[in-house]
């Protein structure tokens, strides 16, 4: 086996892809410069690949009923059908409609903020 890898060695190493890679496993690598080239050692590749299963060891698995800490104090509850969930001001489209039309009644052309 090699003793150093570069990059894409690195990656065709693990069999993982680039963003796996980029994200999980190269910072934890000690990368060195060899000519032109970056290289890591293999030991160094074996011993972050370890890392990274330990600290996924420890977390909790997908869909376990553990509520994370850092969950959001209020969660926003789902909108209700037909209402519009960009503007809060008018509620539905009835309701506007009731607002213009009381606002003609009364001679005012143009709706105001109330």
């Amino acid at each position: 086996m090699k003793r150093c890898y570069n990059y894409e060695e690195a990656i065709a190493y693990f069999g993982v892809k680039r963003k796996f890679f980029d994200n999980n496993i190269r910072d934890r690598v000690t990368w060195e410069r060899a000519g032109t080239c970056m290289v890591a050692e293999r030991v160094d590749l074996d011993r972050a690949w370890d890392e990274y299963l330990a600290e996924r060891r420890d977390q909790p698995e997908k869909g376990s009923q553990q509520c994370p800490e850092n969950r959001p104090a209020y969660i926003k509850p789902k909108p209700e059908p037909g209402r519009s969930t960009k503007f809060t001001a008018v509620t539905d489209f009835a309701t506007a409609r009731q607002r213009i039309t009381a606002l003609r009644k009364r001679g005012s052309s143009t709706p105001s903020q109330s």
